[in-house]
């Protein structure tokens, strides 16, 4: 009875392993977090703005945050606009502008940063462009749109 028993877990755990490598794994995209500009730093490198809303973000693994700005009041579609701190500190500039309902960052990277999908689409909450950074241009461009299909297997 016992060697049945063992032969029955067995069977049981290779059937296990079997099925678990038979799907990729499933991976959850991370949202960004969007605050108040509180800190008197922020405050200075903003300039006071009470418009917005920022989310920080490492986005080339540096150490250092570079931001997620969209404004407070936006509907359907909001403007995302990436910035950093500038080499001499305390200025702000713009690496790129995006457009839509969500942004989120991608899970690969171009050139050592983070790729952003951008959920734009009004028919379908599952497609999104993926934007990379282009080092030549210095700012994120469009690399290739996704239809997503909810009822994919």
């Amino acid at each position: 009875m016992n060697r049945l028993r063992q032969k029955f877990l067995l069977i049981v755990a290779l059937l296990t392993a079997g099925l678990v490598s038979a799907f990729p794994a499933a991976y959850a995209l991370e949202t960004l977090r969007f605050q108040e500009i509180d800190t008197p730093r922020l405050q200075s490198l903003f300039q006071g703005r009470q418009d917005i809303t920022i989310a920080p973000i490492d986005l080339n693994e540096d150490g250092l945050d570079e931001f997620i700005v969209k404004p407070k009041m936006c509907a359907k579609k909001c403007d995302f606009t990436v910035m950093a701190e500038n080499g001499n500190g305390g200025q702000l500039i713009a690496l790129g502008t995006l457009k839509g309902r969500e942004l989120l960052p991608g899970n690969a990277y171009s050139h050592g940063v983070r790729h952003l999908l951008l959920f734009d689409d009004p028919n379908n909450d599952y497609s999104y462009s993926v934007y990379v950074w282009a080092a030549e241009r210095s700012r994120y461009m469009m690399k290739e749109r996704v239809y997503g299909n909810h009822d994919q297997e």
